[in-house]
């Protein structure tokens, strides 16, 4: 009886300890935001009753990253995936033809988006909230929207 109740319990230990490590996931390593190339797009969007913030970075060279916090600016990146530098290129000509670093707005509401512009030393943010009344301008939002297409679509990508 003592034997077959501590072979049942090793086989149990067993069973549980195999299971455990055939689910686990491996997390990518998170890396800062400024241990980047210092020529990046951020979007981000977030707040309400969460607190939470979401958001992807797109740097030059291809690479683009998820983030999440509750502070509203990315500390810590998750690595998503790598694209050919001349696959974003488009995302950073289209701020440059709107004249993005000369566009002045910022709302702010229950939930904000924003899409900030870092080169170099210098930033540019701008931010918007759906129920602050006043809307982003049109070529603002639908820039939002092709990044956080863009990125998406590549994460569902088998």
């Amino acid at each position: 009886m003592k034997r077959t109740s501590s072979l049942f319990f090793f086989a149990c230990i067993c069973t549980f300890v195999l299971s455990g490590c055939a689910t686990m996931q491996q997390t990518p390593p998170k890396i800062s935001i400024q241990s980047l190339e210092k020529n990046m797009i951020v979007t981000g969007f977030g707040g309400g009753f969460s607190g939470l913030y979401t958001g992807y970075v797109i740097s030059h060279n291809g690479d683009v990253y998820s983030w999440r916090t509750t502070t509203g600016s990315p500390d810590s990146l998750e690595f998503q995936f790598h694209t050919a530098a001349d696959s974003v290129t488009f995302f950073f000509r289209y701020l440059d033809e709107i004249g993005f670093n000369d566009l002045t707005f910022h709302s702010s509401g229950n939930m904000t988006s924003s899409i900030e512009r870092i080169t170099g030393d210098s930033k540019h943010r701008l931010q918007w909230a759906q129920d602050a009344g006043v809307s982003a301008p049109p070529e603002i939002s639908t820039f939002f929207s092709l990044v956080n297409n863009y990125a998406r679509r590549h994460l569902s990508k088998p």
